[in-house]
Formats: structure tokens, C-alpha cells, sequence
């Protein structure tokens, strides 16, 4: 499949990461809110009348059972206070692991409303490697863990990449 890389602007003929440019929080903003909010490519503050929410961009690895691939995509999760402090006071440190729990927030494509959002995950930190991978819990009766664990159809996996590439 050729794409267009939003990044580089250059053509690539692998499957594309599906990236989500911030947490389905920040999306409900008003402008004057998002203005209010912090959001890079990795980390997303928002401040409101219940507190400090904070969120951190990772990366969801789903297999393609028919064609021994993977897609990837660029996710959400809700960490804690003091998982994120832990998370920026070892940023620099190429040798830190760790995990956090993290709860997704980002709706995926292709699902029924919510059967994504709000799951738990494992949050894995391992800063040699760069970017967090995002582990739901096995546990629950939602059709993407079950799509998660059991993996998907190359046609599922392009149905997805053909529907965030063409919004």
C-alpha cells in the first residue's frame, strides 16, 4: 500500500502507523480550552475544574493474522500525577523501564463508540527503545480486546489505514 507520510512528506509503500494527533479529551475542547491545555507530539496537560488530567502517546502494536504483520497505532492513555513525573524525570535516562497503568483514551476506528475508550492498559517504558507501548488488560468483554488479543484480517487492517488516510 503507497501513502504519503504526514511527517516527512515522502511515499512509502509499508503499512502507515495509524496516529492520533491527541487524546479524545483534548478533541471535546472548546478553542478557548485548547488554549488553556498543552499538547505536544507525546504528552498532552489539560487543567479544569476536577484537576490536572495528563496523557501520554504510545505506541498499540495489533496482529494481522493473515499476513504475519502488525498495525500500529499511535495512541492515548490517562496516566496518574505521579506516573507522569516519574515518566519526565527519567526522560533523559536511555537505560530506565518501567511500567505504568494508563487508562486508553482514544476511540480506534471501525468500533462501536466507546468499545475502545476508557480501557485499562499497561503503559511500558523502556527509553533505549524510545516511544511506550500500550498493553490492554486481557480482561473485559470489549470486541477490541478480543480484536487485540485474537488479532485481524489484512482486509479489517486496510479497512482501518483506508479509513483514517481518507478523513
Amino acid at each position: 500500500m503507497k501513502y504519503i507520510c504526514a511527517d516527512c512528506g515522502q511515499e512509502h509503500e509499508d503499512w502507515p502507523a495509524l496516529v492520533f494527533q491527541a487524546p479524545d479529551p483534548y478533541l471535546a475542547l472548546s478553542p478557548e480550552e485548547k488554549e488553556q491545555a498543552e499538547l505536544t507530539k507525546e504528552i498532552c496537560c489539560i487543567d479544569d475544574k476536577e484537576g490536572t488530567h495528563w496523557y501520554l502517546r504510545g505506541v498499540l502494536t495489533q496482529y494481522v493474522y493473515d499476513a504475519c504483520q502488525y498495525l500500529d497505532y499511535g495512541v492515548w492513555v490517562s496516566l496518574s500525577e505521579e506516573s507522569m513525573k516519574d515518566y519526565y524525570e527519567h526522560y533523559e535516562d536511555k537505560e530506565y523501564k518501567t511500567t505504568y497503568f494508563g487508562w486508553l483514551v482514544t476511540n480506534l476506528p471501525n468500533y462501536p463508540p466507546n468499545t475502545s475508550f476508557a480501557l485499562p492498559t499497561n503503559v511500558e517504558v523502556d527509553n533505549s527503545k524510545g516511544i511506550p507501548t500500550i498493553l490492554p488488560h486481557q480482561k473485559g468483554d470489549s470486541i477490541f480486546i478480543k480484536d487485540f488479543y485474537d488479532g485481524i484480517s489484512t482486509e479489517e487492517a486496510l479497512r482501518r489505514i483506508d479509513a483514517l488516510l481518507n478523513v
